[in-house]
């Protein structure tokens, strides 16, 4: 497998939130200065709201994204560009389970260990994965429908090792589409959402003392 840089790939996807950050702190000295040139009483508090906003509001609002959304980015570009290491994971968590004959419903403990059995698994690996790789694929053990999929194979397919094969492929799929189809789906709605919010505000703040 090819050397992969998932902190080249995480610098590219936290830039844009950083120059955000920029941005707004440094609009908010602008839009100080502008509002001091003709400060009056009555204009101090919403100016100072505003100010804040600029200074610290929109750019925590940015720094909170950041992690969800660059891991979120980060598990796509892990599975996508490390598949096969992905699918070794997935399928000894499956088979961790099935050829246990674990009924999954009620049993949190057992896919708590079935999760930490491929965590060490991930940790073992002979692949040249950056540890940064390793946690990132952790992570989508714990956010890809694994368990939610084989809880519903379990009601139709008897959990047995002639029916493993199977099962992990139908688990593969799930999870495939879980990062192709709803991943990215929730953080970039937030991330448009802010960013849309944030050009307003500069508008409607530039007209406010301009």
């Amino acid at each position: 497998m090819e050397s992969m840089n998932l902190f080249g790939f995480a610098k590219r996807i936290v830039l844009p939130f950083t120059l955000a950050i920029i941005i707004n702190i440094i609009f908010s000295f602008v839009f100080l200065g502008g509002w001091l040139n003709g400060a009056t009483l009555s204009s101090t508090p919403i100016s100072l709201m505003i100010f804040a906003a600029f200074l610290i509001l929109f750019p925590a609002a940015y720094a909170w994204l950041i992690k969800s959304y660059t891991f979120d980015r980060g598990i796509e570009f892990l599975y996508k560009n490390a598949n096969p290491v992905t699918g070794k994971v997935i399928d000894k968590v499956v088979s961790s389970i099935v050829l246990g004959k674990q009924t999954i419903d009620d049993s949190p403990a057992v896919v708590g260990n079935a999760l930490n059995g491929a965590a060490d698994f991930v940790k073992k690996l002979d692949d040249p994965l950056p540890k940064s790789f390793k946690k990132v694929l952790t992570m989508l053990l714990d956010r890809a429908p694994i368990i939610s999929t084989l809880r519903d194979i379990q009601t139709t397919t008897e959990f047995t090792p002639e029916n493993l094969p199977s099962i992990q492929t139908e688990v593969k799929a799930s999870v495939n589409n879980y990062v192709e189809n709803e991943l990215l789906g929730n953080s970039s709605i937030w991330v448009w959402l802010l960013v849309i919010v944030n050009v307003l505000a500069i508008v409607g703040a530039w007209y406010y003392f301009a």
